[in-house]
């Protein structure tokens, strides 16, 4: 899959990726400022976080399944009111 440009997709606030392995992209959706949901529930294969995740400041929902590892930086999303961690086998 391409991904567009981050300049063609400045506006974007709602991204749901279903069916694609999303580890090469995490970093590139991180520069989508005014994204305000990310639902990675459907993605194929275990998600870790990045520590770039904190640069998407305005994000207010975040749905993860499969995720082995969240990035203690999650904790700078001031913005987020929904964290859906639902089948993530977190220690």
């Amino acid at each position: 899959m391409r991904l567009m440009s981050a300049e063609t997709l400045e506006f974007l606030k709602y991204c749901k990726l279903d069916r694609i392995n999303v580890e090469d992209l995490l970093d590139k959706i991180s520069s989508l400022k005014r994204l305000a949901c990310l639902n990675l529930s459907g993605v194929a294969g275990n998600i870790e976080l990045p520590s770039s995740i904190q640069k998407l400041r305005n994000l207010q929902i975040l749905v993860l399944r499969r995720c082995t590892k969240l990035h203690p930086s999650i904790t700078s999303l001031k913005k987020l009111i929904i964290l859906d961690l639902g089948s993530c086998p977190l220690q």
